[in-house]
């Protein structure tokens, strides 16, 4: 059974990859047009501060359930993707072949 110091590596890792996967999924719609939306602008329509959104897009914090189903709604993306970087159906076209070609060793 693992101990506490390995219980919260593996939260620490687990809070890293999906804010990472939530900076990912920013990215790919910050450099399309008509779609670019910035740090703060993403966070607007989250309904939050940017530096809130920095905080887990960084593994600081962990982004509550709320947070992250707004997200997957305004983006298109997938709670599948978001928690186990699984690029699943229901995901938008083109996000999904962003995603892949952008970091096909997390998926």
């Amino acid at each position: 059974m693992p101990g506490l110091g390995a219980k919260r590596e593996a939260n620490r890792e687990l809070l890293r990859l999906i804010g990472a996967r939530m900076r990912w999924i920013r990215e790919a719609y910050e450099a399309r047009e008509p779609f670019a939306h910035s740090q703060k602008q993403w966070a607007e329509a989250l309904d939050i501060q940017a530096s809130l959104l920095s905080r887990f897009e960084n593994g600081n914090q962990m982004a509550p359930p709320d947070i992250l189903i707004r997200l997957v709604y305004y983006s298109g993306a997938s709670m599948d993707y978001l928690f186990f970087g699984v690029l699943s159906e229901d995901m938008l076209p083109r996000l999904r072949k962003v995603l892949a070609a952008a970091h096909p060793t997390d998926v």
